[in-house]
């Protein structure tokens, strides 16, 4: 299906192009150009925190080769939904994995 520029135009949210420019003009009025680059620490929090780290090598210990068993338990013993993938990301961030093969 071809559309044509007047369908862009009316966009159902309206002009998207429009807004993120202005937006983004905006940005660089308050902050600079500097401030349209991500600055440490504007991203999403990490779900694991260094404050779960005892709890999560307890749990790697008990069941190092099932790295799927691990989040199941974790994600009920902290109460944090999270992948096997950011577990895996969470533990080569601390240094945990004491070398175990976490097979997803």
């Amino acid at each position: 299906m071809k559309h044509d520029d007047s369908t862009r135009r009316s966009y159902h949210h309206g002009n998207l192009r429009e807004a993120l420019v202005a937006a983004a003009v905006d940005m660089i009025g308050q902050r600079g150009l500097a401030g349209l680059a991500n600055a440490k620490g504007q991203g999403r929090p990490a779900i694991l925190q260094a404050a779960d780290r005892e709890q999560v090598e307890a749990a790697v210990r008990v069941n190092r080769q099932q790295i799927k068993e691990v989040v199941v338990a974790l994600r009920e013993e902290l109460a944090k939904s999270f992948s096997p993938l950011t577990l895996k990301r969470f533990l080569n961030r601390v240094g945990a994995n004491g070398g175990a093969s976490a097979t997803a």
